[in-house]
């Protein structure tokens, strides 16, 4: 019947080249609107990008770092409730079993270290495997372990020097303006803002020795001088306050070369004002004061 109608077969073949280009131009329509939405949503993305950078950048550009371990004295008149020692095992980098142990002892001034390859049972410097330690002693794999590097002590009759971490294991803390933070040891019952424990099964272990019997590390770092509530810390422009709670043992400010610019305690300065990169020494914790 079209072929025998020409017209027909013109105004047919005319309503279909109408329908392709119909959907050629929604095609067209729909692929244009599809690129100006993905740039739309681009700029979305990339605009709350921004916001959130900048929001974290206000809100979270200080803080304060758990930067290394101080390792105090217990001898002569730094002896603490019947401690006879203290022992500091620090874990291998890429060894799983393989420990540095750091003796300190009541009895004695000086520091010992009990080998890796040590098959001592108990580990004590009474067993023949222990040599002695000091920054002139050190051992030949000692940057085999997790921390960075040994810091000579900026109060040599209170400690014996300073352990700082590596950057991977130092954990931050970021704190805001109009914000009162506690910092202290967390308990069953209280868990303070900022809690500093034993960093147990990251790279150190650390067992203390009481009358002859192993205690709960937690309960040694009250003993060595970090209680629950021990300091307050708040931002004041770009300097950080930290307050000492009443009746706690007293902290210390060392400015960004490790050396005693102040001490903070009760009975004379109870509040101390930190510049950033200072840091703040507690109980056998290192924090440093920070900006991102």
């Amino acid at each position: 019947m079209i072929q025998n109608n020409p017209e027909l077969y013109y105004l047919l073949a005319i309503i279909i080249m109408i329908i392709i280009v119909f959907f050629i131009i929604q095609y067209t329509k729909y692929l244009a609107n599809k690129k100006q939405n993905e740039v739309i949503a681009k700029y979305q993305k990339e605009r709350k990008k921004s916001n959130t950078l900048t929001s974290f950048k206000e809100k979270k550009s200080y803080f304060v770092e758990f930067t290394g371990i101080v390792l105090p004295r217990i001898d002569g008149e730094n002896e603490i409730d019947s401690i006879k020692q203290i022992t500091f095992s620090f874990k291998h980098k890429s060894k799983a079993n393989k420990f540095l142990k750091i003796h300190i002892t009541h009895d004695n001034e000086n520091m010992y270290y009990e080998p890796p390859d040590s098959k001592t049972i108990t580990p004590g410097i009474n067993s023949t495997n222990c040599e002695p330690f000091s920054l002139e002693k050190i051992p030949d794999d000692f940057d085999s372990y997790k921390f960075l590097e040994l810091i000579p002590s900026p109060i040599k009759t209170k400690y014996h020097f300073i352990l700082l971490l590596d950057e991977k294991n130092r954990n931050k803390h970021f704190i805001h303006y109009n914000k009162t933070y506690c910092i202290g040891r967390s308990s069953i019952d209280y868990q303070p803002d900022i809690s500093l424990e034993d960093p147990d099964e990251e790279f150190i272990d650390i067992t203390i020795i009481k009358h002859d019997n192993l205690i709960p590390a937690n309960i040694g770092l009250d003993v060595l001088g970090f209680s629950r509530k021990h300091l307050s810390i708040q931002m004041h422009g770009n300097e950080l306050s930290a307050q000492l709670f009443e009746d706690k043992k007293p902290f210390y400010i060392l400015d960004q070369e490790f050396k005693l610019r102040e001490q903070i305690d009760n009975e004379n300065q109870p509040v101390g004002k930190l510049q950033i990169g200072e840091y703040i020494l507690v109980g056998n914790y290192l924090l440093r004061f920070g900006k991102n």
